[in-house]
């Protein structure tokens, strides 16, 4: 063989080592799969997408919102095509048979398609916890309640299960698990059955698994009710707002899981979890005048500054009891974004106009700043995209 027969001969000797490495690490490690973590998935395409977007629909990418119907009403489809609405959260009345749910969630995307910014996906979003909290409940399908998974394998296989039949339906988002502890019998997650059984290790394992299970089958999991106070209290915040009489160092037991979810998250670079909810809950020994989900405290310094959590700060719908009996509720989610949060659920059409306009209202008087509402939309924006990516290739 001449020089340059050997030189062509090591050139391609070098360049097959080079992808094997790449396959190899990429098998090992999930290289694309670390790259597309919710932190840095599509930061160009994040970043162009919300520069083309209008004041009213930034704001609309901040809050999600109900379906009147089974079907797509023309106000729906409006909101769609304008952009003017994060998404929508699926009710047991939008939901009747498997075919009607695939052609309503496909006639949803097939409109985003055509909406003013094309790049921009609609997130569709269900509560189905299994148990109490089951809104598809069609024949065979997987519904186990929490309490009843006793194994982090088990937690896995339903997790998957569950989020391969929400997936095919055309649902990519999962308001599940709930990953508070139950410490007291009669607390209001007692009552219902929507916790996992044991101490806080236990239900950080088993939680994890789940959502393992659904990333696996292409869902993202949205954990709740930070910061875990409803297996204490026998109180309903659809019907109340409920006070959780408890000091800072108590408070760190709830925080475990959620703090276990968070850390592992970080280690591995990608995000296990979509998004953390927070409920409607005061705290008097640790912020006397604000519920969680419009605290600052809560929010800023204790789940984004002490727990590190970087994802979507989902607020849970501002139409139950504890708000509207004590908040004007557009004013309330107002509040809630100002004090870093993230995604507002309003499932009434009508309260989310209000609070949609009271947002805009607030940008264009200053009270909220623009630079804060971008934040949001840009973790709004990253969970969308991240939404897109193939079933198994989810973090």
């Amino acid at each position: 063989m001449n020089k340059k027969g050997k030189a062509v001969f090591i050139i391609l000797f070098v360049v097959l080592a080079i992808l094997f490495g790449l396959v190899v690490f990429r098998n090992r490690f999930g290289g694309i799969r670390q790259i597309r973590g919710i932190g840095q998935v599509g930061k160009d395409r994040v970043e162009e997408v919300l520069e083309g977007l209008s004041l009213e629909q930034k704001v609309g990418q901040v809050v999600l919102t109900g379906l009147e119907k089974e079907i797509v009403t023309e106000i729906e489809k409006e909101m769609i095509r304008e952009a003017s609405v994060s998404g929508f959260i699926l009710l047991s009345k939008n939901i009747q048979s498997p075919e009607q749910v695939k052609s309503l969630t496909s006639e949803i995307k097939a409109i985003a398609t055509t909406s003013a910014t094309r790049e921009l996906p609609v997130l569709i979003s269900v509560d189905q916890e299994g148990g109490s909290v089951t809104r598809i409940n069609f024949g065979g399908f997987e519904t186990t309640p929490q309490w009843q998974i006793k194994s982090e394998s088990q937690a896995f296989e339903v997790g998957k299960k569950r989020g391969l039949e929400i997936k095919s339906l055309g649902i990519d988002v999962n308001f599940s698990p709930v990953v508070e502890v139950l410490r007291n019998p009669n607390s209001y997650l007692g009552q219902t059955g929507r916790y996992f059984a044991g101490g806080e290790e236990k239900v950080a394992q088993l939680s994890e698994a789940m959502v393992k299970g659904m990333a696996e089958a292409g869902v993202l999991a949205v954990v709740k009710h930070f910061p875990g106070g409803l297996g204490r209290t026998p109180l309903n915040p659809h019907n109340v707002l409920p006070e959780i009489d408890i000091e800072k160092e108590d408070l760190e037991q709830d925080l475990f899981a959620f703090r276990r979810l968070i850390r592992i998250r970080q280690i591995r670079e990608i995000g296990h979890i979509g998004g953390i909810m927070i409920t409607h809950l005061l705290y008097p020994r640790v912020d006397k005048e604000n519920p969680a989900a419009i605290s600052e405290v809560f929010i800023e310094e204790i789940l984004r500054g002490e727990l590190g959590f970087e994802g979507v700060v989902v607020i849970d719908d501002l139409n139950m009891g504890a708000v509207v009996k004590n908040f004007d509720p557009a004013e309330y989610g107002l509040r809630a974004i100002e004090a870093g949060a993230d995604l507002l659920i309003v499932i009434d059409k009508g309260m989310a106009i209000e609070v949609k306009e009271r947002l805009r209202q607030a940008v264009e008087e200053g009270k909220l700043s623009e630079r804060r509402l971008d934040e949001a939309v840009r973790r709004v924006l990253k969970m969308k995209f991240l939404i897109s990516l193939p079933a198994g290739d989810l973090p």
